[in-house]
């Protein structure tokens, strides 16, 4: 049962009623987001989805959004926040959570997160935008567009590495089976020390030659093939235990990774033998959906994860965010995040964004959505005539507002975490980018209020 409000929230314990008053009085910012969040129509995502009168309690909903602001306000995982909500009387005033209330459990706030999904988080944040148009706390008049990478939580891909981690896997699965007593497992064979043996040695030789050379690449490649080798021997006795399973519950489970090592297996073989572009490239068994993505960064010249499309306001408040799999072209980006700007705020009078957003395609659509002021450069050679629109004043100053998304990307990178989803997969990333976006939002404009 969906649990929108703390049944306590509004009355006053015989514990806080012996405390002095100043304890539980909130400072200038929570003060702020608490009066926003304190908006019935926050609950409507919620209501719309879960039923609110069957089931067991969820933890209320008016205390987890606040918990979430708290993580990601302030970068900390759930069991500290749990802890830290424990210990701080203002943070327990702030979650509607009275002195004598249990804090909910970090496992419970990771189930609600779950449940509640993507869209939940994205409508939530749409009607954040919107309340702050109506009680103009925004005017989104001008709209600038950029895109950024959001890291998954995976290791430095290797060819050798995601074979051994979907050995490793797969070899933990059937061992599971195989301590339940089934008899079907019996005959599978333990690989996992003959594959570290080759990933130690791998290491070694990659330590002791700093410089990249041919004798190192056919050394590792050596060992690369060795250890697919033994991913095949893996997949042929994975498989044999399954022909033995039938409608076992782990049947499925063992059928979904023994299909993405195949895939693994597959890619391999293309890489050994010199095929090095390879698309929808598989860089994890943890997150397959994550792709590697080149944006140009000289400390970071490829990053593995999922492209993120943002749209900020002159408030610097973000009205739009699209996370994408894979890289696709910037341009297809843009019209989406101005039709979703127009939507929620209005439509603007103003919208720029990078060269490479600019087409004549995305130039034509503006234009056709009767914006006057498209502060947009075109790439190749300009004529005399874009050369002279390039040169109005307000185009100028349009450039140098555009620049000011960069702040904004790198505050959510360094402040809310959206450098690296700490959720797998790409349900788990939009969600930790819609909450962390959330975050900032609301910071945003309880400083604007």
């Amino acid at each position: 049962m969906l649990k929108l409000y703390h049944d306590k929230s509004r009355q006053t314990s015989i514990y806080e009623s012996m405390l002095p008053r100043e304890l539980f009085q909130l400072n200038e910012e929570l003060s702020k987001v608490d009066r926003l969040l304190d908006d019935e129509a926050f609950m409507e995502p919620f209501t719309k989805r879960f039923r609110t009168r069957t089931g067991r309690a969820t933890v209320p909903v008016e205390v987890y959004i606040r918990l979430m602001y708290l993580k990601h306000r302030y970068e900390l995982g759930y069991e500290t926040l749990v802890k830290e909500v424990a210990d701080s009387i203002k943070w327990r005033t702030f979650c509607r959570l009275q002195l004598d209330d249990p804090v909910p459990d970090s496992t419970t706030l990771i189930k609600s997160t779950k449940r509640y999904g993507e869209d939940t988080i994205k409508e939530l944040n749409e009607l954040l935008v919107q309340r702050a148009k109506e009680k103009k706390i925004i005017r989104g008049r001008k709209l600038r567009v950029d895109s950024t990478v959001v890291e998954a939580d995976i290791h430095y891909p290797t060819d050798s590495s995601i074979l051994a981690d979907r050995i490793r896997v797969i070899t933990r699965t059937v061992k599971k089976l195989k301590a339940t007593g089934s008899k079907e497992a019996q005959g599978f064979v333990d690989h996992t020390r003959k594959v570290k043996k080759r990933l130690y040695k791998l290491a070694q030789i990659l330590k002791s030659t700093r410089k990249k050379g041919e004798p190192q690449k056919e050394q590792i490649q050596k060992i690369t093939a060795e250890i697919k080798v033994v991913a095949e021997e893996v997949v042929s006795s994975a498989e044999g235990v399954r022909s033995k399973l039938g409608s076992h519950p782990v049947a499925e489970k063992l059928d979904q990774q023994t299909d993405l090592l195949k895939e693994i297996i597959d890619q391999t073989e293309k890489v050994l033998a010199g095929q090095r572009h390879i698309p929808k490239r598989i860089v994890s068994f943890f997150d397959p959906e994550a792709h590697p993505i080149k944006k140009g960064k000289m400390s970071k010249p490829v990053e593995f994860g999922r492209k993120l499309n943002v749209a900020v306001t002159e408030e610097q408040v973000v009205t739009d965010y699209d996370l994408q799999n894979g890289n696709p072209a910037d341009s297809d980006l843009l019209i989406p995040a101005v039709e979703t700007h127009t939507r929620l705020v209005g439509k603007p009078r103003a919208v720029t964004a990078d060269v490479i957003y600019g087409t004549a395609e995305n130039h034509r659509k503006l234009t056709e959505m009767g914006i006057p002021r498209i502060g947009i450069r075109v790439r190749g050679r300009k004529s005399a005539e874009r050369k002279e629109f390039e040169n109005q004043w307000w185009f100028k100053l349009l450039q140098r507002f555009r620049a000011g998304v960069e702040s904004v990307i790198s505050l959510l990178k360094r402040k809310y975490g959206i450098t690296r989803s700490r959720y797998k997969g790409t349900a788990g990333n939009n969600q930790w980018v819609g909450l962390s976006i959330m975050a900032y939002n609301l910071r945003r404009m309880a400083q604007l209020c």
